[in-house]
């Protein structure tokens, strides 16, 4: 939640067979058919596929943000429910920061660490520290990245990480 919206994300971005504008148009492609059906019989949902086109009747499509990883949907209030303190505007920022590392894995914030402890390090040595796969690596990184958390400067060999956030 922030002072002037509310952003939900969702992990694993759209399916593979699964557009942009077919999202936006209500066509879905559930991912476990299983369980819908199961919240469906127990009146969970109501109608399957129907949540898109009824935020579409409230918002215009560029609430929705398509990542690689991700999807997120932000929805801005129409007023400020919120009392707002200038003064505390930098210890809101870093609540709201570390409230959204808290959203990520522990290999994940363990990378931001290593990278706040040295800016110049590799895929290859975090790989080594954190005991995983140069994959494993390059997947968390680019999630870090598509969430706009870190940032490569500079060259792949002489370059830093940057923490944006």
């Amino acid at each position: 939640m922030y002072s002037d919206r509310v952003e939900i994300t969702s992990a694993g971005g759209l399916p593979q067979e699964l557009s942009q504008e077919e999202f936006l148009e209500g066509v879905t492609a559930p991912r476990n058919k299983e369980l819908i059906r199961v919240f469906k019989d127990v009146d969970l949902i109501e109608n399957i596929g129907s949540g898109v086109l009824r935020i579409l009747d409230a918002y215009d499509k560029s609430c929705f943000k398509f990542m690689n990883h991700f999807l997120r949907v932000s929805f801005k209030y129409k007023e400020n429910p919120f009392e707002y303190d200038q003064e505390t505007t930098q210890e809101t920022t870093l609540k709201t920061t570390q409230e959204n590392y808290t959203i990520l894995n522990e290999t994940q914030q363990n990378i931001i660490k290593l990278i706040k402890n040295q800016p110049s390090i590799t895929q290859k040595e975090i790989a080594k520290e954190l005991n995983i796969t140069r994959d494993g690596v390059k997947y968390n990184m680019n999630v870090l990245k598509e969430l706009g958390i870190v940032v490569r400067e500079g060259s792949t060999k002489k370059g830093n990480w940057k923490i944006l956030k």
